[in-house]
């Protein structure tokens, strides 16, 4: 266990010497990393720290130091008053916070992921570092898949979870079979992760180019579909319906082709086949309790779905207590248990963002990140109406689409200090910026 620790202090120590050099390394660094995000850990005085805790504030640090000594601008993309003004909205929530070292503590990881936000759209300036931020991430989604396959063979075979990883939660023992999560906490968390991957992905299998594409960018997918179908997250299948719907809608007349229909055709026979072994594998009775849960056919009396509606009446009426500007950030929970420091309910969460922001930083706080959002994807349309790069207009398009289906799964979960999807923001308006670098537009 020394020696784990040993090797892990020696590569951060030289990944902290590589960063201060270029905080560019600090930020693939990060990408590659953010599926770690239960393995490993380490647990604080009640808190959770994650080596990306560790890695983005070298991040922050050494591109604060490299703006201010090295003298470098930061670019334009109209970003900071509606940064300022939901870090003012989090802020106005302490008024009403009964827990004030709680709230800090939430409030500060909300600013952190800010900050990640802010430095990754402004370190993203070329494609070439576009390339190798997605280089990363694919690299980092590649060990978490493999291991997300280990995680439901291994269960289903009966490796104990302390070698498949999994939470009991969601070991066959639960369901029959395993939901599976890699690194991640929960496994809803990873299939809204591998959004941003299967963004990347169809980025790469649209791009209009000459050179041939990877050969592995099909079976890519294919693992990446079959994942997120095993994490058994309504909400990232939602998620991932939603984003193809909305690109064949765009890509129409360019998907009816004989190599896309024989590629296509390819893949659904690969899943009819892969999921008809599976389900005879599992037998009648658990493919009913997995078709079951993928259908919500449990709406009416199932714990997850009927969680989620008691927790949503609950957020509004704690909205309802104090409207304007919430009753305190990170006090949702402590409110379900009455304030109750020693009850387990302090740590419940809503399972829905947009509704947790309105009971905990009101009115004002939810439009601060709605506006953020309209804004991010009105720049995107922006950007694709003025650049002429072919290359960047469908980066721009799959990255935006695969943005707005992490933050439709947003609607089934909740904590807003979720480090990938203000990564995905970043990459997102990076792009932006780099489409837009040559215009005089100051937005």
């Amino acid at each position: 266990m020394y020696i784990f620790g040993l090797i892990g202090f020696l590569v951060l120590t030289l990944l902290a010497i590589k960063i201060s050099k270029n905080p560019f390394w600090g930020l693939t660094a990060l990408v590659f990393f953010l599926p770690f995000e239960r393995i490993p850990t380490i647990e604080v005085a009640d808190f959770t720290l994650k080596i990306n805790h560790i890695i983005g504030l070298l991040l922050i640090i050494f591109w604060i130091l490299d703006l201010v000594f090295n003298h470098k601008k930061i670019k334009s993309a109209g970003l900071g008053s509606l940064l300022l003004f939901f870090i003012l909205a989090l802020f106005l929530s302490f008024t009403n916070t009964k827990l004030p070292v709680r709230s800090i503590i939430y409030f500060l990881l909300d600013i952190f992921v800010v900050l990640i936000f802010f430095a990754t759209s402004q370190l993203i300036d070329s494609k070439e570092k576009l390339t190798q931020i997605q280089t990363a991430l694919f690299w980092g989604a590649g060990i978490a898949l493999g291991f997300g396959f280990f995680q439901f063979i291994g269960d289903m075979i009966g490796l104990p979870l302390s070698v498949t990883g999994l939470d009991p939660g969601y070991s066959k023992m639960v369901f029959g079979f395993p939901r599976i999560q890699a690194f991640s906490r929960e496994p809803l968390y990873f299939g809204n992760y591998l959004l941003l991957v299967l963004g990347f992905v169809m980025a790469n299998i649209g791009l209009k180019s000459s050179a041939p594409k990877p050969r592995a960018l099909f079976p890519l997918l294919a693992i990446l579909i079959v994942s997120m179908i095993l994490t058994m997250s309504r909400g990232a299948l939602l998620g991932l319906v939603f984003f193809f719907l909305v690109w064949c809608f765009l890509n129409i007349k360019k998907i009816i082709t004989p190599k896309i229909i024989t590629h296509s055709s390819a893949l659904l026979i690969i899943f009819a086949i892969g999921f008809g072994l599976l389900f005879s594998f599992l037998g009648k009775d658990l493919k009913d309790i997995f078709i079951g849960h993928i259908s919500v056919a449990d709406l009416s009396f199932g714990e997850s779905t009927q969680g989620r509606l008691l927790a949503y009446e609950k957020a509004i009426s704690a909205f309802k207590t104090a409207p304007i500007i919430g009753i305190g950030i990170g006090n949702y929970g402590a409110f379900t248990a009455g304030f109750d420091l020693d009850s387990p309910d302090i740590k419940n969460i809503v399972n829905n963002e947009y509704i947790e922001l309105l009971a905990e930083n009101g009115i004002v706080g939810l439009t601060g990140f709605l506006i953020l959002i309209l804004y991010i994807f009105w720049r995107s349309a922006l950007a694709l109406r003025i650049t002429q790069d072919d290359e960047l207009k469908n980066y721009l398009v799959v990255l935006s689409i695969a943005l707005m289906a992490i933050l439709l799964q947003y609607n089934f979960f909740s904590t807003l200090s979720i480090l990938h999807i203000w990564v995905a923001m970043g990459v997102v308006v990076g792009a932006q910026n780099i489409a837009l670098a040559n215009s005089k537009l100051k937005c």
